[in-house]
């Protein structure tokens, strides 16, 4: 505890200055210039003001620290959603290189069916069939450990029509086949899925129209003009 001795002597016995203002601040020298600190109380002042600084730097470096930390949380944070995301990419691409390829193959395993006089695809070509169904498996079951349930859905629906595709959903050149479609509304929910958007029907009814918009309706056969009066 800090004691302070103050000389009776410089407060009495003393003509102060008429001015209010200057009489307070000399009774205020006065009363400093009397304190006194004994050799003890002086030896602690450093130490006070050491302790004082450590704890200042202590809160000072904890501040710094959960700033850090933050960052760093939110960088890692970020680092594992561009993963993912690059993650959704490669199985998307590879969903849809499977799934055209195992259409290729059964319409080509059907066409060979078709012109054989066993009313069967020769070996080679039902090998190809399945080795693009499994291919066709193992990517839908890559995508069911994070892909969303619609996506999941219309790769399924997708992989059923293209395993049973045959020549005759292209009998019209002026629609899209079956495959098309679905495929077209796969393709729209991956990009929605990727951009972060609800995949909706009005998302799945653009990508089909976006998909279809090279095909032209057939027109109508001309009809003879009609004979001049």
């Amino acid at each position: 505890m800090v004691s302070i001795t103050i000389d009776p002597s410089l407060l009495t016995h003393r003509t102060w200055p008429s001015n209010p203002r200057r009489r307070q601040e000399s009774r205020l020298a006065v009363t400093l210039s009397a304190v006194k600190l004994t050799t003890n109380e002086l030896a602690i002042i450093p130490s006070a003001v050491a302790a004082i600084a450590i704890i200042g730097g202590y809160f000072g470096v904890r501040s710094a620290n959960s700033n850090a930390l933050n960052l760093a949380r939110e960088e890692r944070q970020a680092r594992r959603t561009y993963e993912l995301t690059e993650l959704k990419r490669e199985v998307y691409f590879r969903c849809l290189e499977v799934l055209n390829e195992l259409e290729i193959a059964t319409l080509l395993a059907s066409i060979n069916a078709g012109t054989s006089p066993s009313g069967h695809a020769s070996a080679g070509l039902l090998e190809r069939k399945t080795k693009a169904y499994v291919a066709a498996l193992n990517a839908s079951g890559q995508l069911k450990l994070f892909g969303p349930p619609k996506v999941i859905a219309l790769m399924n629906d997708v992989m059923v029509i293209a395993s049973r595709a045959t020549p005759t959903s292209f009998t019209d050149p002026s629609q899209a086949s079956p495959f098309n479609v679905a495929q077209a509304q796969l393709i729209g929910a991956m990009v929605a899925s990727l951009e972060g958007r609800e995949i909706t029907k009005e998302v799945l009814d653009a990508a089909v129209s976006v998909a279809t918009a090279g095909l032209t309706t057939q027109a109508e056969p001309n009809q003879p003009d009609s004979p001049a009066d």
